[in-house]
């Protein structure tokens, strides 16, 4: 299995995909999300979508790469009721367990006791 390592530290040039390698959106210029996969370097467009190829990689899933036969939920595929974050933005939950971190950045640990 090969090492997932961010290409923004790495020397090698870049790679010729303007699309990011998960998700095939367009990916901004300047974006450092990427990483080696099967032995190639990969652009994402985002954290999220670093995060979760690093996952697959990681438990060994790279063949879904190639053997998809859909790309993963849009947000036109959400529905409106779970795209709504505000309903979510509870300021002094988020103060309670939250802290600062600089700049406009906060951090919480969230400890699932169960995934189903």
């Amino acid at each position: 299995m090969d090492p997932v390592v961010p290409i923004a530290r790495a020397p090698f040039a870049e790679p010729q995909r303007t699309d990011c390698y998960h998700y095939k959106l367009p990916v901004a210029r300047g974006c450092d999300y990427r990483l080696i996969i099967d032995g190639t370097p990969r652009t994402m467009c985002c954290a999220g979508c670093q995060a979760v190829a690093q996952t697959i990689v990681q438990h060994g899933l790279t063949s879904y790469f190639q053997h998809r036969s859909t790309l993963p939920a849009s947000a036109q595929t959400v529905p409106q009721a779970a795209r709504d974050l505000s309903a979510y933005e509870l300021i002094d939950i988020e103060h309670a367990l939250a802290r600062d971190i600089g700049g406009d950045a906060r951090e919480a640990a969230l400890m699932p006791t169960s995934a189903h």
